[in-house]
């Protein structure tokens, strides 16, 4: 799949019918994809593992940001009832939960093809950068999008890989931020 059609999943996924939810979490199959959408800004439980992030540490995947590893956790059982390895895929809150889950995949043995997120926030620390450096991991940021750029808490929390920057910034960060701006932007070219 182009990262333009992962994108466009994202972006189908915040809609139902979901392949999977439970609580606030929800996902979206397509083959061998697995993409979770980020907050609903209507949902409070959303906007609560958004703000939960006090690093607390896991003896499996090590510092991770508390309300995304909450979320990685309620979708990890269903992951590993999927017999092939998989692509998760996520925007925003989604992708982050897509990078912690896939870190306790790969800790529990079970390969993962492979990791794209869009605008997600840093969710772990290095143990998680060292369980998925054996796994394709493309971390994509909408130029002016700020939520990338939290929670700040450099050398706890920070991102797999280096940000791959696309699209040009706006004079609004919460369009930037928009899953349709990802869409957009990778739509013209697929980046290499």
């Amino acid at each position: 799949m182009t990262y333009h059609a992962l994108a466009a999943l994202c972006a189908a996924s915040y809609g139902t019918p979901w392949a999977w939810s439970v609580a606030d979490v929800h996902a979206r199959r397509d083959g061998n994809v697995v993409a979770i959408p980020g907050t609903d800004p209507e949902c409070l439980a959303d906007w609560l593992r958004d703000l939960d992030a006090v690093p607390v540490w896991d003896r499996k995947i090590g510092y991770v940001h508390q309300g995304f590893r909450d979320g990685a956790l309620l979708i990890l059982p269903w992951l590993r009832g999927i017999d092939r390895p998989l692509t998760l895929t996520g925007h925003s809150m989604g992708g982050a939960i897509a990078i912690l889950a896939a870190a306790y995949l790969r800790a529990g043995g079970v390969p993962v093809a492979g990791v794209v997120t869009f605008g997600a926030p840093r969710a772990g620390g290095a143990l998680v950068q060292h369980l998925l450096s054996a796994v394709p991991v493309r971390q994509f940021r909408h130029a002016g999008d700020p939520v990338p750029d939290v929670p700040c808490l450099p050398g706890v929390l920070e991102h797999v890989v280096a940000l791959t920057e696309i699209g040009a910034a706006s004079l609004d960060p919460l369009a930037d931020h928009a899953i349709a701006g990802y869409v957009a932007a990778l739509a013209p070219v697929e980046v290499a």
